[in-house]
Formats: C-alpha cells, sequence, structure tokens
C-alpha cells in the first residue's frame, strides 16, 4: 500500500473512532446484535477521547469502561476492562466499525451508528425532520411521515465542516448545509427560497430498533 493510500485509511478509521466533530463531546455510538443474548443489542459511546461507555437494550445503565492502554499515535482505546474487573478486552477500529476480542477469545464485530439530527415543526405543525450524517461523511434525510426511507443527498459542492450545497434526487432546487461548531451540535439548512432551518443533535435513548 503506498504511504498516500496509508494516510487516507488511517483518516478514515480515525474518523470512524473519533468521529467527524467530537470537540463538541457528542457520543459516538456503535453497536452489536444477538451476540451475547438473541433479541439483546450491545452498545458502545464514547466522548472525546477520555471516555468510554457500554450499556444493553436490556438495562439502560451507562457503565464507564477502565482503559489499560492506547495508541498514542492514533488515540484508540486497545485495551478497556469493566470497573472491578482485571479482565481486559482488546479494541481496534476498521471502516466496517469496532472489533472487540473477549478474553476468552471470541471476535464481537460494534457497527457504528450514524448521527443524527432533528427538526420539528418547520414545514408543516407535527412534522419532523431529520438529517443523519454517515460515516463516510454524506448526508441523507428522512421524516416522522417515513423514518424507513432515508434519502441519500446528492453532494453538489463544498466539503465536511464547510457549507455544501446538496440536493434531493432527480431535483435542481439547491440547499446549503453546515454543521456549526459551536459546542451544542447543530447542523444549519438554507433553503433555495432563503429560508434558515436548524437542525438540533438528536439525543436518542440508547433503544434503536
Amino acid at each position: 500500500m503506498s504511504h498516500f493510500l496509508k494516510q487516507v485509511t488511517h483518516f478514515v478509521i480515525l474518523l470512524l473512532w473519533v468521529g467527524p466533530y467530537d470537540t463538541q463531546a457528542q457520543m459516538n455510538t456503535y453497536r452489536s446484535r444477538d451476540f451475547e443474548e438473541k433479541g439483546v443489542t450491545e452498545y458502545l459511546g464514547h466522548y472525546g477521547f477520555g471516555e468510554i461507555y457500554y450499556w444493553t437494550s436490556a438495562n439502560h445503565e451507562r457503565i464507564r469502561m477502565e482503559v489499560q492502554a492506547m495508541d498514542s499515535s492514533t488515540r484508540m482505546y486497545h485495551r478497556v476492562n469493566f470497573p472491578n474487573s482485571r479482565l481486559a478486552y482488546e479494541f481496534f477500529a476498521s471502516q466496517a466499525g469496532i472489533h472487540c476480542e473477549h478474553p476468552d477469545g471470541r471476535k464481537q464485530l460494534f457497527k457504528p451508528i450514524p448521527r443524527t439530527y432533528v427538526s420539528q415543526g418547520f414545514e408543516k405543525a407535527g412534522l419532523i425532520e431529520y438529517i443523519q450524517v454517515n460515516h463516510n461523511l454524506t448526508f441523507s434525510y428522512f421524516t416522522s411521515l417515513n423514518p424507513n426511507k432515508k434519502i441519500p443527498l446528492k453532494q453538489i459542492s463544498g466539503s465536511y465542516g464547510k457549507p455544501q450545497q446538496v440536493s434531493f434526487p432527480k431535483e435542481d432546487k439547491v440547499y446549503e448545509l453546515q454543521v456549526l461548531e459551536d459546542g451544542h451540535g447543530h447542523i444549519s439548512c438554507k433553503h433555495p427560497d432563503g429560508r434558515l432551518q436548524i437542525f438540533d443533535f438528536y439525543h436518542w435513548d440508547g433503544v434503536l430498533k
């Protein structure tokens, strides 16, 4: 692999593990379904570089893991344990998610949950709109009327972290999206008619289906 490709791969994995806007102290979350018990989803979440949590769909209490070792160059957690336990779990990140090797040798994959932003009642009363930031740094749109229909937005110009011009598939209208680094987690959306819409970071309760 060329030096350039190694750098690109390292950057993508670092974004996957740390998250594109970790300075906003939002939790980057990963999940694994049916590994320990059928019907139970396990979650990993972390804030910044110093806190990592574990919880499940059966027990919502978030347990802060203890970090035994961390790679100083990538800031990825390599070895963690539960409080009051010396059993170590090995972590490493890839484009697929967070890989966890258990003390007994079993291997588990936690897949990333895309960050989601929400706006209520902007277009009409009762309608909730969502913008999802995918882990390849693209955007998708969906609403409360059809939450399972996620529409990928076409990027016309700009780059992540700066104003981006996007459009819906097969439409000419151009919207300008920007992730705001204001410490609270917002996306601004400038409509073709000049209206400004703000999407707030969606703090979900950890029980995603």
